[in-house]
């Protein structure tokens, strides 16, 4: 490996630092060094992350010598850096690298994803069949209850009473499981005598009832049960007046007698509560065993238990980390702040076999990226210490930061770096915060406080200097959809979309759009219903949205449901990067049968935001996105009491920690119980001050912060402490203008042409001819192609090799690009083109009908209509052309209007003028 190159590296990146940049360069940096390409892992934690990732490293690969604002790309300089190469070495190396890496597929999966291949690969070894379905949740309820003895079943109903409802219990039950938690149990441990601490406070209070007639005093006494009395000052609060005469030595002794009986008795109960729960969650873990094999189907959160069952069997382990060993020679890992002890746990000894320089292979690297600032999923298991873990098993790991956002503009940069300098702390207690710099100038904050009228509530305060800001950002030329207001918990949200409606401004949130109501999703069912059922209503519907003229097409129902969908997709021309699109058809992989999923109501929610409105979604929902005007908003709710009877938490030392929580032991002086609870208010202290900078560092050009009132003491304000200020000019909007046409007379007629997707062709009985994918496919190459500086061949290239791979073979990629490749090179051609504005797939209103041209070229005094074949049927083509060239002449009123038909053919090209 080259000097430059870290072969082992971590890199806290702070926000809008370029993460994905770096993870992508490095990707790009493996294959130039020669890293075979199926040797490379990536793992991030979402879909959308992973598809972002692979189009992100392609990009990379093939568009890294390009220039950008007259000077060498990023990429490129990184690169250079990197591998101690100039540009043209490392153009020689791509070369050297390209065929192999286009046709090899890139290894960038989810951590489920990833783990799931494991799993089919020794799936047997798990009393599974290879081909087991994957669901997204597992009822075992059922079978769990039907394996209780009598004493399990009367604590289960404990349990349940203690949690409200028999559904939160089971919930915590399964969120145990998933977490794989290991409770540690205690032998001959019974359920602990209450006569004995009954006892033991009845002689207290015979003893100290006697020692003062005081009034106040005596109020200790009266309580009506147990729980009532240690909320007495006699328990709680020694510092009363009327205590002086009676506090000594004797009496403290029998104090603490007695609450050493009292928290005795509650490690007792703890312990005993911590063993049947162990046996509840061994009875649950068989029962959804039991009903996974007899299904043979797992949720992802199976998968990654699995996954720990098979490495922690050492008959196992030795051959899966061998075979694992063989193939991965490059680990990159995203967003590491958010992988759990479960993961962890699985990657670890395969991390410690490339950082090891041992093992199959050599020159092996490692490389993981995050920020424990932006930790929020700790609820979900994630555990932002493991960043540092690592560092501290492995010292052969460098550790490096990036310190430049190239999100925020400056102002809000600095006043992030402002607010939370002294806000994050490593394990010495010293500041870990990285002061961030800014490549944009500019910027706008403004911190407000929230006015509560009478008779007003909360979110109607909020809601109306929500409305001030939206007013001002209009008033600026921002729309509405460039604006995003953030809030804490799902309610608040729903809250303040119906608080702006009545307020006339559009809004939505994400939990109120469903996945079928987005545009995209609601387009494929509906021409999928078309095509099965011969439904003219969901044509229209099709035809209306996408202002196509589609027809039926014949769908070969033996395929899988997700084989038909891509398919549709592809004929509807849908954007496969749309996050919403992909969240659809992961949920229709589910199904075995296509009329099964026609059928079957889908409720998922939309992953995205649609583009007419404000969007309202919470902070967790906000992670790795970014918004131009950002509103984040105070509290407006109470948070959710904790209320559970054992509360959990995982030290990176000890293990799994369990806890009985009850109102009377934090009065008991237990050193234990009392660390437990600091170190749990600790973490959660630290989530809520991440849950903050994850919040001010979405914003992109303004930040708006809207504090509560501070007469408002129902619960704590986020932002108490925030002074009041504005920072910065709000600017308009930049308006940026279509490129003018020079010197077009009527202009006003032209407006009539309007910029549509790729020329759409009827697809009939001939629907699955490669025929159809090619001519598809060249014209697509053509509408992307730079004719001016002719540098993006080799993207457009790729890009249509990744879009139709799966409809045309070798042969027919190599006669396409050698056809466009003698188009392009044509110098009859290219004098078409030539000190010309060039319009391509543009669509014209003419006698009440729509046309669309391939390409239609201008001069002051002349238009060129250009139309590509590739395909000779001269006579119905001519009569095509002509009607464009009639429909120009009209509109334009140019003084010569020519139109050309060009034939791109397998040997040769030919043009013939109309």
């Amino acid at each position: 490996m080259s000097s430059k190159f870290e072969p082992f590296l971590a890199l806290e990146a702070s926000a809008g630092s370029g993460k994905t940049f770096a993870l992508s360069v490095r990707f790009v940096a493996l294959v130039l060094m020669g890293a075979k390409i199926n040797e490379i892992l990536a793992l991030t934690f979402t879909n959308k992350a992973t598809s972002e990732m692979k189009e992100r490293v392609f990009k990379t690969f093939l568009e890294f010598d390009m220039l950008e604002n007259g000077e060498d790309k990023a990429e490129c300089k990184e690169l250079m850096k990197m591998l101690d190469k100039s540009k043209d070495e490392l153009m020689a190396l791509r070369e050297k690298y390209k065929e192999d890496f286009l046709r090899s597929k890139l290894n960038i999966y989810t951590f489920d994803s990833f783990f799931s291949q494991i799993i089919r690969s020794f799936a047997l070894n798990l009393g599974f069949m290879s081909d087991f379905e994957i669901i997204q949740s597992q009822d075992s309820y059922k079978n769990f209850i039907s394996k209780l003895n009598k004493e399990e079943l009367n604590t289960l109903a404990y349990y349940i009473i203690q949690t409200k409802s028999k559904s939160d219990f089971l919930k915590n039950l399964e969120s145990l499981y998933e977490k794989s938690c290991e409770i540690k149990t205690i032998k001959n441990v019974h359920f602990p005598s209450k006569t004995s601490l009954e006892e033991s406070l009845n002689k207290f209070i015979t003893y100290a009832k006697t020692l003062s007639t005081d009034k106040n005093y005596q109020k200790n006494f009266n309580f009506e049960n147990i729980e009532d009395f240690f909320t007495k000052p006699i328990i709680c609060n020694l510092e009363k007046k009327y205590f002086e005469k009676i506090i000594d030595s004797e009496f403290l002794q029998k104090r603490a007698e007695f609450l050493q009986k009292v928290k005795e008795y509650f490690i007792q109960m703890e312990n005993y509560r911590i063993n049947i729960l162990a046996k509840l969650l061994a009875h649950f873990k068989e029962a959804r065993n039991e009903d996974n094999i007899k299904q043979n189907a797992l949720t992802f959160s199976d998968i990654a238990l699995k996954c720990y069952e098979l490495i922690s069997d050492e008959a196992n382990k030795d051959l899966i980390y061998f075979r694992l060993d063989g193939y991965i020679s490059h680990l990159l890992i995203d967003e590491f702040q958010d992988t759990n002890v479960l993961q962890y746990q699985i990657l670890k000894p395969i991390i410690a076999e490339l950082v090891s320089g041992e093992g199959v292979k050599k020159n092996r690297s490692f490389f993981y990226v995050g920020d424990k600032k932006q930790s929020i999923y700790s609820f979900r298991g994630g555990k932002k210490e493991l960043f540092d873990k690592l560092l501290k098993d492995f010292p052969q790991i460098k550790l490096e930061h990036l310190d430049t956002n190239y999100r925020s503009k400056k102002l809000i940069v600095d006043y992030v770096n402002e607010v939370f300098k002294d806000k994050f702390f490593d394990s010495f207690n010293r500041s870990s915060f990285t002061l961030q710099k800014s490549v944009k100038e500019g910027g706008y904050v403004e911190i407000l406080q929230n006015q509560i009228a009478s008779k007003s509530t909360l979110y109607q305060a909020s809601g109306k200097e929500v409305l001030k800001i939206i007013q001002k950002l209009l008033e600026k030329g921002i729309k509405l959809s460039e604006i995003c207001i953030l809030v804490w918990i799902n309610k608040d949200a729903t809250l303040m979309k119906e608080f702006l409606e009545e307020n006339g401004i559009k809004a939505y949130t994400q939990s109120s759009v469903t996945l079928m109501d987005c545009i995209s999703v609601r387009v494929l069912f509906e021409y999928a219903k078309a095509c099965v059922f011969k439904d003219e209503f969901s044509l229209y519907f099709v035809n209306s949205i996408l202002e196509k003229d589609l027809t039926y097409t014949e769908l070969d129902l033996n395929r899988s449901v997700g084989e038909i969908l891509k398919y549709l997709v592809h004929i509807l021309q849908l954007d496969l990067s749309d996050i919403n699109l992909i969240a659809y058809l992961e949920y229709a992989s589910t199904f075995d049968n296509f009329i099964d999923f026609l059928f079957y109501p889908c409720e998922l929610k939309s992953l995205q935001a649609q583009d007419d409105g404000v969007s309202i979604m919470t902070v967790h929902k906000s992670k790795g996105l970014e918004f131009e005007n950002l509103i984040v908003l105070d509290r407006l709710s109470k948070g959710s009491n904790e209320a559970q009877t054992l509360m959990f938490e995982y030290d990176l030392e000890q293990g799994w920690e369990v806890k009985y929580r009850h109102s009377v032991r934090k009065y008991l002086e237990d050193e234990n119980y009392n660390s437990f609870l600091m170190k749990r208010e600790k973490l959660q202290a630290e989530d809520e001050v991440n849950c903050l900078y994850v919040a001010l560092t979405r914003a992109k050009n303004s930040l708006f912060i809207i504090k509560n009132d501070e007469s408002f003491k129902t619960f704590k304000s986020y932002f108490k402490d925030y002074e009041e200020k504005q920072i910065g000019i709000l600017e308009n909007k930049v308006q940026h203008q279509e490129k003018s046409l020079k010197n077009l007379e009527q202009i006003e007629e032209f407006e009539q042409f309007q910029k549509v997707n790729l020329q759409e062709v009827k697809i009939k009985s001939q629907l699955f001819s490669k025929q159809i994918h090619f001519g598809l496919a060249l014209h697509e190459f053509l509408q992307y192609f730079d004719f001016n500086t002719k540098n993006n061949y080799e993207f457009c290239k790729q890009m249509i090799y990744k879009k139709y791979r799966f409809f045309l073979d070798d042969e027919s990629f190599k006669d396409l690009f050698k056809r466009l490749t003698m188009l392009l090179e044509n110098e009859n051609f290219n004098k078409l083109l030539s000190q010309k504005t060039l319009l391509k797939e543009q669509i014209i209103t003419y006698n009440g009908e729509q046309k669309q041209l391939d390409m239609l070229a201008l001069s002051d005094d002349e238009a060129i209509i250009i139309d590509y074949k590739t395909g000779l049927n001269l006579n119905e083509h001519k009569k095509q052309v002509l009607l464009y060239k009639e429909a120009i002449e009209k509109i334009l009123a140019k003084t010569s209007t020519k139109a050309f038909l060009v034939y791109v053919l397998k040997d040769k090209v030919e043009i013939i003028k109309i």
